[in-house]
């Protein structure tokens, strides 16, 4: 009695899907500098964290914010962030460029 072999290999096909969980309301909506940036992180309260969290805002061609994601929650003091969950992200908001910051408390 011998075994048949099969030819053909099970392969899982995966659906990756963006889902807005909240809005942030923000008077600018253009980045041209890194004050845009704190001041729209510090309306989100980026500032008053009790333990550091990584934050990757996603722009467009324009320069205007798309899109915001919070990265990483770490501990106290650290946030640990692998490029992969920050670009994934990125490519599923059609962004054009990418602006990663964290909490101010290290």
């Amino acid at each position: 009695m011998s075994k048949s072999l099969s030819l053909f290999t099970e392969i899982p096909c995966y659906s990756i899907k963006l889902v807005r969980d909240s809005v942030v309301m923000y008077e600018h909506k253009k980045v041209t500098g890194a004050q845009e940036v704190a001041k729209l992180l510090m309306a989100v309260g980026l500032h008053e964290r009790a333990s550091e969290e990584f934050y990757a805002l996603y722009l467009n061609t324009k320069n205007e914010v798309i899109g915001l994601q919070m990265v990483s929650r770490g501990t106290l003091n650290a946030s640990l962030v692998h490029p992969r969950e920050v670009f994934k992200g990125a490519l599923l908001a059609n962004a054009h460029a990418v602006i990663g910051s964290q909490s101010p408390l290290g």
